[in-house]
């Protein structure tokens, strides 16, 4: 999953995982749902931090990838 940045992160949570912006604060995006999941801003996230925000979000690798192609 190299070469995922934050905006890409970010509109897929939104359009196919049900997330929604809370209020900003410094450089990270809090988006929420039923808790508050926080995205650092960057054009690529290292890998495990991707890892991390998917496993806080509760979405597998596999769901991911499915609505990233």
């Amino acid at each position: 999953m190299a070469g995922v940045g934050s905006e890409t992160l970010i509109t897929l949570l939104k359009r196919h995982f049900g997330w929604a912006f809370a209020p900003q604060t410094g450089s990270h995006l809090i988006l929420t749902k039923t808790l508050s999941l926080s995205v650092p801003r960057r054009r690529d996230l290292p890998q495990g931090t991707l890892a991390s925000v998917l496993q806080q979000a509760g979405i597998s690798r596999e769901e991911f990838l499915k609505v990233l192609r």
